[in-house]
């Protein structure tokens, strides 16, 4: 299956690339997965974009207090009007999630099936 042909604006494209980008450095970084997963799809009028690994995961609660990259992650996306949540536990692995509304019409074509592009299967996760 294919995405749909969305039109965006520069800013929500650069915002969701940077988010996308930092999500996959943590990943490659932190996680010491040896699997990490990319998907996106456009359902019910929502892109969803979902990084996810088979890492060593984390207790989001008890992040660390210096850093700023998660911080900066979810204002981006509160900066476009989307969502973004990190799912993860120790020893359980990580996924980012990122939700962005789009406008009807935006999301193309009049099919109501749900339009999915995987990029390789996230480890140990459902389908978004």
């Amino acid at each position: 299956a294919n995405l749909p042909d969305i039109p965006l604006t520069a800013e929500v494209r650069h915002n969701v690339f940077l988010v996308v980008k930092e999500a996959l450095n943590n990943a490659v970084r932190h996680s010491r997965a040896t699997e990490i997963g990319l998907r996106m799809a456009v359902n019910e009028g929502v892109f969803t974009v979902e990084v996810a690994d088979n890492g060593q995961g984390f207790d989001p609660a008890a992040r660390r207090a210096s850093g700023n990259g998660l911080r900066n992650m979810a204002g981006r996306m509160a900066d476009i009007g989307g969502q973004f949540e990190v799912r993860s536990q120790p020893a359980q692995g990580t996924a980012t999630v990122l939700r962005l509304p789009l406008t009807p019409g935006e999301a193309g074509g009049s099919s109501s099936q749900p339009r999915v592009t995987h990029f390789g299967d996230a480890p140990g996760r459902p389908p978004l």
